[in-house]
């Protein structure tokens, strides 16, 4: 069962379109309902005081009982399956966001990363439904899988929202997702003017870019990892 942050009358609401279970609510509007339970306004008020000491616009998650903070990753980057990184389960994306807790291993940072798959695989994890940007390819199983969800897309696919949970080397980890771009769209602009005008990013949808680079990459001599990194900058600001 899911709780909710709103909408608590008598505790428990419909399910939302993407939801599997029905959920529990904490608020009505701005004030509980009459009929809410003990449970749901201790509830209530956990969040309130969570809501307080958060910054404006911010709320702390946890893992357990250490907070998480969000980072992303700098390069295409190996993912593990334990702490050590002896155990290579896939590979991460430039710019992919992911959770981190403050609790460090002794050589790998454990981490959580929300994302889709397409149902019946579970190789390759999305950050959207029905947009083809690439968070991670994965060749082995995670330490840990959490289904969120099920919804389906216009073409009436199937995606299963996801959390993983793994480790990833430190230093390949950034607080700041916007110097990623500012490195891919310098690559951009560089290597992919000789031949003809840069396009704009918002030319094309998430899902046409892919196949535009494949035929420039191999005109600008661009490197595998080279091409990962402007793919994701190029999707992640496609036109809607």
């Amino acid at each position: 069962m899911q709780f909710s942050l709103f909408d608590c009358r008598a505790g428990v609401t419909r399910p939302g379109p993407r939801d599997t279970e029905p959920r529990v609510s904490l608020f009505a509007s701005s004030k509980l309902s009459a009929g809410a339970g003990p449970l749901c306004i201790v509830r209530a008020l956990a969040v309130v005081g969570l809501l307080v000491a958060a910054p404006m616009g911010v709320v702390a998650q946890t893992v357990g009982d250490a907070p998480i903070n969000l980072a992303y990753a700098t390069q295409s980057t190996p993912i593990y399956g334990d702490v050590a990184l002896k155990q290579q389960i896939g590979v991460m994306t430039p710019g992919s966001p992911i959770s981190i807790s403050k609790d460090q291993g002794s050589d790998g940072q454990p981490f959580s990363m929300d994302g889709w798959f397409q149902q019946g695989n579970r190789n390759v994890l999305f950050l959207g439904e029905g947009k083809r940007i690439v968070m991670a390819s994965l060749s082995g199983s995670p330490a840990a899988f959490q289904e969120l969800g099920e919804t389906k897309d216009e073409y009436d696919t199937v995606w299963v929202h996801a959390r993983i949970r793994g480790f990833i080397p430190p230093k390949a980890l950034t607080r700041d997702q916007a110097t990623v771009w500012q490195r891919a769209a310098k690559l951009y602009q560089s290597r992919c003017s000789a031949c003809h005008a840069v396009h704009k990013p918002t030319e094309f949808t998430a899902n046409q870019w892919p196949g535009i680079l494949k035929i420039m990459a191999k005109n600008a001599a661009l490197q595998p990892d080279e091409v990962v990194l402007i793919t994701e900058y190029l999707q992640t600001h496609a036109k809607p």
